[in-house]
């Protein structure tokens, strides 16, 4: 249905887009008559004479009525001759106005070829161009014009591409759920996931990436690099296919190289409002692309970044190649004095501020700023874009954006209400870290790996949401748990609320997000979590703990703590799995040794259930045993330091071929 609702939308938009197309028939033989009788002189000349002057536009209204190819376009025709000279002349015309005029200019109508005819007479009445100077024409103004339906088809290709490819992976992970994928091994396929689909680039995907001046960001995925690349090289081809440049063009007098400058202007600038509805559906929380897909929301926001940047990119080629123009004709200041030059100038501006904004380095360092700013020069930026093109069409593109956004907005209400806002205990447990304990609705139901985003309703907080995972209580009935490490902001704000005391608020939650990993096809599940991402993979190996499944399939926990006060913040979900039959091993990376388990209360408890283990996990060799010595597919998720993920992903990539079965990666670690 949500597949369906997209298509549908898309469709929509495409055919209406399609119906503002520049180089139909009918448009464009109003310019090429206009044009071609400007080889004959009337008494008002120019492009002032168009509509007001009852001679030439007779002559224009005749040219139609002769050399349109048949009756359809000849009164698509003339209705675009009376909006046309509506629009720009202020002309009230109308198709029966029109009509007349055609049988009236009939009477007086000149041929060029009929005997004393001559040229250079000034015309006080309507004449039929030749139909060899109207073909030059027409082959002129489809040159031009026909650019703008090329960006608009183009346009609308790139949308679609990401619709098919995100179907197209939608498709294949929902058969990767299947117990038929642990067949799919062997050279072939591992060298494929090996080289293509499983590393990262530079070993960097969680961790950011550091490059000019020390600035960081998060690069994509292999995976998410490549869908990247189809997008890039088809934008690429877009961006400069199809200008028809040639010496004998009239409307550029013959210039090749103010051709082309004109038409990538143009092409850019279509292709770049192409973008926004994209943008802005790829950064809602309730992407529908997501659930088609079940991709994660990280991949998302990185499609996001990529498609922004190029959407400026084509939008400063825009800019600069219209600049250009009207410098090379000397009439800079004259066009600054126009309206549409100044919203799209100051367009232009509010997407560069967006983009230096958006840099990983100030996001991270104040994100609550990051995101209201990234909201007001969002707006801002769609409606100078808006503003901009007001009178030329093309605002199709606009209506899509602010459509998902509208619907992002209303679908997050909904989420909100669905939840209410019930009473939450907070407490302070151990190393800046807080738990969250809230009733759900009955009909309200988490899953394993899924986030909620948060809103703590307190009058100096309450518009401000972070995500966060979740579990479902072990002791308590429709009740939910969430674990937050305070950092900088918001979260910290809370934590010096709370005090090292019991403290209730009301909460909000939207969500249950994410896509739920299908870990009971693998013959092991190895749930790896590292400091407060342990509640995903617990809460998958308590999910896995209570289907028959685990008599066959075999369960593991690997979390790594950086000391022991981590257990007692955690110690009623450990020992909920200590009841099944799994293996648990934790690491304690700091104040611990071998010696001291005797001496330590909590370590006394669990030792019974659980392996400790002083220092970091060797995951390298921890990972090598398991694919070694494994007997079946291994299903591989991890939640913790992105350095840790990153670590696991890259080892992964390169030892496929260490086990003759299936080994699939699922990474629950959300960052953007």
């Amino acid at each position: 249905m949500k597949l369906l609702l997209l298509v549908l939308f898309f469709i929509r938009l495409s055919s209406a887009i399609a119906e503002s197309q520049k180089g139909s028939f009918h448009r464009i033989i109003i310019y090429s008559c206009e044009t071609a009788l400007y080889n004959y002189k009337f008494d008002c000349q120019g492009y002032q004479c168009r509509c007001t002057y009852t001679p030439f536009l007779g002559s224009i209204a005749s040219c139609i009525d002769h050399y349109s190819p048949d009756p359809r376009t000849r009164s698509l025709a003339v209705q675009e001759l009376v909006e046309f000279c509506g629009s720009n002349h202020g002309q009230r015309l109308s198709v029966d106005i029109v009509e007349g005029l055609i049988r009236n200019s009939s009477k007086w109508l000149q041929d060029p070829l009929s005997e004393g005819f001559n040229k250079d007479e000034v015309k006080y009445v309507p004449v039929l161009p030749l139909k060899n100077q109207l073909d030059l024409s027409l082959r002129d103004y489809k040159a031009f014009l026909g650019n703008f339906d090329f960006a608009q088809d183009y346009g609308i290709y790139l949308n679609y591409y990401w619709l098919l490819v995100l179907l197209y992976i939608g498709i294949w992970n929902r058969f990767k759920s299947k117990r038929f994928i642990n067949k799919l091994i062997g050279e072939p396929i591992d060298s494929i996931r090996s080289n293509l689909t499983l590393p990262i680039i530079f070993n960097r995907h969680f961790q950011p990436f550091t490059y000019l001046f020390n600035l960081t960001s998060l690069l994509p995925s292999s995976s998410d690099a490549l869908i990247l690349l189809g997008y890039l090289i088809l934008h690429t081809v877009y961006l400069f296919k199809n200008f028809d440049i040639y010496n004998e063009n009239k409307i550029f007098n013959g210039n090749l190289i103010g051709q082309f400058i004109r038409y990538i202007s143009d092409r850019s600038g279509v292709l770049s409002f192409a973008h926004l509805p994209i943008i802005i559906l790829f950064a809602g929380r309730n992407n529908l692309l997501i659930k088609i897909s079940k991709l994660s929301y990280s991949s998302f926001m990185i499609f996001h970044k990529w498609t922004a940047r190029i959407m400026f990119i084509d939008a400063f080629i825009h800019t600069c190649g219209y600049y250009e123009i009207i410098i090379s004709r000397g009439t800079l200041f004259k066009s600054l004095r126009k309206e549409y030059i100044q919203w799209g100038t100051v367009a232009i501006f509010i997407g560069l501020v967006i983009l230096v904004q958006a840099i990983h380095n100030f996001r991270i360092a104040h994100y609550e700023l990051f995101l209201i700013l990234h909201i007001i020069f969002a707006a801002g930026f769609l409606i100078t874009c808006w503003k901009h093109v007001e009178t030329f069409g093309w605002k199709e593109w606009i209506y899509g954006a602010c459509a998902f956004w509208a619907l992002d907005r209303i679908i997050r209400i909904i989420n909100l209400c669905k939840f209410g806002t019930p009473w939450a205990n907070l407490k302070f447990i151990s190393d800046e870290t807080f738990i969250v304990k809230v009733s759900r609705p009955t009909n309200w139901k988490p899953f394993p790996g899924c986030f909620v985003y948060i809103h703590f309703l307190h009058w100096s907080m309450f518009w401000q949401s972070h995500p966060f995972t979740i579990v479902d209580s072990v002791l308590k009935d429709e009740e939910i748990t969430i674990y937050i490490k305070a950092k900088d902001g918001l979260t910290q704000k809370v934590l010096n609320m709370i005090g090292h005391d019991n403290f209730q608020m009301r909460v909000a939650l939207e969500g249950p997000y994410g896509n739920q990993s299908s870990l009971e096809q693998y013959q092991t599940a190895l749930l790896i979590a590292g400091g407060n991402g342990i509640p995903g993979p617990f809460y998958h190996a308590l999910e896995l703990s209570t289907k028959p499944l685990l008599l066959k399939q075999r369960v593991k926990l690997i979390w790594v703590i950086r000391n022991i006060e981590s257990l007692e913040w955690f110690e009623e979900e450990l020992m909920k799995l200590c009841e099944f039959n799994i293996e648990i091993d934790i690491y304690i990376t700091r104040n611990f040794n071998y010696q001291m388990s005797d001496t330590l209360p909590m370590i006394k408890k669990f030792s019974t259930f659980i392996k400790f283990y002083a220092g970091r996990a060797n995951f390298n060799k921890i990972l090598n045993d398991e694919f070694i010595n494994s007997q079946g597919s291994i299903g591989i998720v991890t939640c913790g330091p992105p350095i840790m993920c990153d670590d696991i992903r890259s080892f992964t990539a390169r030892n496929l071929r260490l086990s003759p079965y299936r080994i699939d990666l699922f990474e629950e670690l959300q960052v953007w």
